[in-house]
């Protein structure tokens, strides 16, 4: 695959996966008042969020974290560290804190102004040093960004994970300890076990076989995605309990890379710019969707209709506003966008 066609599916990868994020905070039935009991199509409308909340929904972040790995350790060494180091401060570790930082003033605004207080449900919120602390360290008024935490970890751990990733067979045995503690529910200080299997298996594919990752094989290539979903998918159906979460993680990752593998198979067109812009999604979606089904609820509390058109209204929405707020940022203040985009499109 040439290095344009594997850009193009990586940003078609993760647009898919930005969707279901969205998705999953898009949900709004218990906002509208909608219960079982409602009515047949309140209880199709819950049933049909919650298996993308629950369900599908669930493979994005593990997709992120494995994209992220791919990419760092893609072509990686040593001698790279420093500069792959560089580059995600700029990328990561700035937008998390800026962002942070935004959410808490953003938090006190609110708090402070009865009108938003009543809509958002935001009471209580104290300008204060230390409770700003906790803002940026704690993400504590950015809970969606409980994932670039993880991710920040991890990075800060590459020239650990790559002592053992690095060699095929100790890279294996980590892979196998780490999948230990997500059986045994062990959390490995600050990391999650389960984050650590996504991004650790991801890197030891980019370290050991990018030519599965990024060569077409045609029909084999589809049969094994094919297989990869559905292998991954039928131990959480058949024996959930068994050992759990493994299933759980399982199915986490496999749905990705299975999806992944096919995806690389069939001819995608040149992604649009818009759907590029993944990360200010992810940062700005969940006002977003929240707010829109905040306000939608003051007019058609108890409609199933409302709620679901405004449920993919939330989705497009989340995209469409965070391209205005790129093209007005990006032409008036340049160097803000930066700072909340980590110099991305």
């Amino acid at each position: 695959m040439k290095e344009i066609g594997f850009r193009n599916r990586i940003h078609w990868m993760s647009f898919f996966l930005c969707a279901l994020v969205v998705g999953v905070h898009s949900q709004n039935a218990e906002l509208f008042a909608l219960t079982e009991e409602s009515s047949l199509g309140a209880r199709l409308l819950i049933r049909f969020q919650d298996f993308i909340a629950l369900e599908l929904g669930q493979i994005a972040v593990p997709g992120f974290f494995m994209i992220s790995a791919y990419l760092f350790y893609r072509n990686f060494s040593f001698s790279k560290l420093f500069s792959k180091w560089k580059s995600r401060i700029f990328s990561i570790l700035v937008p998390f804190v800026v962002w942070n930082v935004l959410y808490y003033g953003l938090y006190c605004l609110m708090s402070s102004l009865p009108f938003l207080s009543r809509i958002s449900d935001v009471d209580g919120v104290v300008l204060s040093t230390s409770e700003l602390w906790s803002a940026i360290v704690n993400y504590s008024y950015n809970p969606v960004f409980w994932y670039l935490f993880q991710l920040i970890l991890l990075i800060v751990s590459a020239p650990f994970l790559y002592a053992f990733l690095h060699q095929r067979i100790l890279g294996l045995l980590f892979l196998g300890a780490a999948w230990m503690a997500v059986a045994l529910q062990i959390q490995i200080g600050l990391l999650n076990a389960d984050a650590l299997v996504y991004y650790a298996t991801a890197a030891y594919a980019a370290l050991h076989a990018r030519n599965l990752v990024e060569t077409a094989f045609g029909k084999k290539g589809l049969l094994l995605g094919a297989a990869c979903v559905l292998l991954s998918v039928l131990p959480q159906l058949l024996f959930p309990s068994f050992l759990f979460p493994v299933p759980v993680v399982l199915l986490r990752l496999g749905v990705p890379t299975g999806l992944w593998m096919i995806g690389k198979e069939v001819p995608v067109p040149k992604v649009r710019g818009w759907m590029k812009g993944t990360f200010f999604v992810y940062a700005t979606h969940f006002l977003i969707v929240r707010s829109l089904n905040k306000l939608a609820v003051l007019w058609f509390e108890g409609s199933v209709l409302a709620a679901f058109l405004l449920y993919i209204i939330d989705i497009v929405a989340a995209f469409a506003l965070a391209e205005l707020g790129r093209r007005i940022l990006g032409r008036y203040l340049p160097f803000f966008w930066k700072l909340i985009s980590g110099g991305r499109y």
